[in-house]
This record gives structure tokens, C-alpha cells and sequence, in this order.
């Protein structure tokens, strides 16, 4: 993956959602597209005792409490993804040129939800709502969160459908609001 000219970095999303925004290099190192659009290698705490010290790297998914992950057991986990080599390398498979590797995610990994402060500042704005097809109905949230960036509703939705196989996930665009007594077209 190719992220603002930082070349070759697997998404460690693959893994889990909670490491959206993190990515690893082939050599084990981590990145971070947190604070910056550009990647930032994470430098990670050493910890233990000299000759047996282990890098613990801090995730930070938008909650109270950040996960801890020790480097080398992240780093084997992502090296058994399917997509390590294509993700990691020039070539997609070693031995066999590709013409360009492309990222198994079929949408743009985004560092954070692009989300409306309300429901009424979502639909001023047009944004776009997730539903699922259950039962031949469209179903939506009880509260649901309204995308302002098509990048925004595609990376979660992707994050959806991977999260819950074989459920069919739609997102929709508000192109109109009608209000009651007339209609008045916004």
C-alpha cells in the first residue's frame, strides 16, 4: 500500500479495527497516520531487562484506554495475513512481477470517520447513512452516524462487511429533505 508516498505498508486494520490509522512496514516497523497524513514511524517503548528487551507499541483507537501490543507478536501476525507479501512488497508475489499491486481493500483507508455533529448538521450537508439489507428490508440504526466524505462512508462500510460476512451493507446519499405543511426541497 502507498500511502502519501510512503510506499509498501500493510494496514494493520487487516488485523483489527482497533489499529485503523497504523500501518507495517516489511521490516516490522509501525506507522502511524494518526496526527500526520504522512506516515509516521512509531518509535514504540522498550521494555525488559538487556539482551531480552521487547518493543511495545501504544494504539490509540479514539478510546479512554489505548491497547498495548508487544511489536514481535504484531509483527507475526500481520507476516500470516494473506495480503502481507502483496501489501509489503514491489513484486505481489515473490518470484512473479506484478504489473502494480493494488490494496485488498477495495476503498481508501481512512485515518478517522468524517462524521456530522448531529443528525440535523449531516443532513444540511448531504451526507451518506450505512444500512444493511435484512430480510428484504432496508434497516438503519436507531441513531444512525451520517458521513460527510464519501472516503468517510466506504471505509466503514468496507470495516462492516468484513466485520460480518455474507450481510449485504449499503450506504445511501441524502440528496433531499422535504418538510412538512409544503414541500420545500433543500
Amino acid at each position: 500500500m502507498n500511502i502519501n508516498g510512503v510506499k509498501n505498508l500493510f494496514p494493520l486494520v487487516a488485523l483489527n479495527t482497533r489499529y485503523a490509522g497504523y500501518y507495517m512496514d516489511a521490516s516490522g516497523e509501525v506507522y502511524s497516520t494518526k496526527k500526520f497524513t504522512t506516515p509516521q514511524k512509531m518509535l514504540g517503548a522498550r521494555q525488559g531487562l538487556p539482551g531480552q528487551r521487547k518493543t511495545i507499541y501504544t494504539f490509540s483507537d479514539g478510546s479512554k484506554r489505548p491497547t498495548t501490543e508487544q511489536g514481535a507478536t504484531l509483527f507475526a501476525n500481520a507476516k500470516r495475513h494473506p495480503a502481507w507479501i502483496k501489501e509489503t512488497t514491489d513484486q505481489g508475489v515473490v518470484g512473479f512481477p506484478a504489473a502494480k499491486p493494488k490494496s485488498i481493500f477495495p476503498t481508501p483507508i481512512t485515518t478517522d470517520r468524517d462524521h456530522a455533529s448531529d443528525l440535523a448538521a449531516g443532513l444540511a450537508k448531504k451526507g451518506y447513512i450505512i444500512g444493511k439489507v435484512d430480510g428484504g428490508a432496508l434497516v438503519f440504526g436507531s441513531k444512525p452516524v451520517i458521513h460527510t466524505s464519501l472516503d468517510s462512508v466506504k471505509s466503514e462500510v468496507a470495516r462492516l462487511a468484513e466485520k460480518s460476512p455474507g450481510m449485504q451493507i449499503v450506504y445511501l446519499k441524502v440528496e433531499g429533505i422535504a418538510v412538512a405543511n409544503s414541500i420545500n426541497w433543500q
